[in-house]
């Protein structure tokens, strides 16, 4: 992994929310996007991620690898392989 970013995105949406991702550059060759999801109640979670690059194509859908209930709260893993450069 040549860079690696850590960024809070904060999204008070309802249960089945969609987050979308639109202000990371993304650059080289090998890349990967991964973002971890975490909600403080089980009523609410997240049904989708998505990744734009403001070039002005599609949304880039993230592909959940797991969710997994934590006490009181919930958290989930998402990736996406080769996202548009941006």
């Amino acid at each position: 992994v040549s860079q690696s970013r850590y960024q809070h995105l904060e999204n008070n949406g309802s249960a089945g929310s969609d987050v979308k991702i639109s202000n990371i550059t993304v650059t080289g060759s090998d890349r990967i996007l991964i973002c971890g999801v975490n909600t403080e109640t089980t009523s609410v979670g997240v049904t989708g991620i998505n990744y734009d690059d403001g070039a002005g194509g599609d949304a880039q859908a993230f592909t959940q690898l797991g969710t997994d209930e934590t006490g009181d709260g919930r958290i989930s893993l998402w990736y996406l392989i080769a996202p548009n450069t941006g």
